[in-house]
């Protein structure tokens, strides 16, 4: 039930992100006159358009951050924990992808978003390969995945050696 109470409030966030980006869309049209030739949009509309959308687009980030420093910052997370977190969030950062439409590139903090989903699921010599391979370090530095890998797995010779290739001072 708690999943389910999760994916319902991304929801009603997502919804209002949705809104929020359409209100300011429409605001900045009607504040703007109309090229009669084509109906495009005028000089005026294009930069207020995109100043929305910078606006929503940054709004979302922050929800983002803030997402990803609790999850960064949890010290155990269960394997049901696990599951649940990259349900909720893989559903969000399509959702926010979906929502932005207006970007050239992916926000860094969707970036992150969907790659500590993707790396909630891997094993942590899979995590550590891919930190030394550059694809998850181009997202995180060495102490957050040493923290990840942490909170993730059981104290096992395996982890304690793959911690020991990241070269981290791990606690006991």
């Amino acid at each position: 039930q708690d999943i389910i109470a999760k994916k319902k409030s991304v929801s009603r966030l997502l919804h209002v992100f949705g809104e929020l980006g359409k209100n300011m869309s429409n605001d900045a049209n009607s504040n703007s006159p109309r090229n009669d030739k084509n109906d495009t949009l005028s000089t005026q509309e294009a930069p207020m358009q995109l100043v929305s959308s910078k606006i929503v687009t940054d709004m979302m980030e922050w929800v983002a951050d803030v997402i990803l420093d609790s999850i960064l910052g949890l010290r155990d997370i269960s394997e049901e924990l696990s599951e649940a977190i990259v349900q909720v969030l893989d559903e969000f950062a399509e959702g926010m992808m979906a929502a932005i439409r207006v970007c050239d590139a992916m926000p860094v903090s969707l970036q992150r978003l969907r790659e500590v989903c993707r790396v909630m699921s891997m094993t942590s010599s899979e995590i550590v390969t891919g930190f030394q391979d550059g694809v998850i370090g181009q997202v995180f530095d060495r102490d957050e995945v040493i923290g990840l890998i942490e909170a993730l797995f059981e104290r096992t010779p395996a982890v304690e050696a793959n911690l020991g290739l990241l070269g981290g001072l791990h606690k006991p």
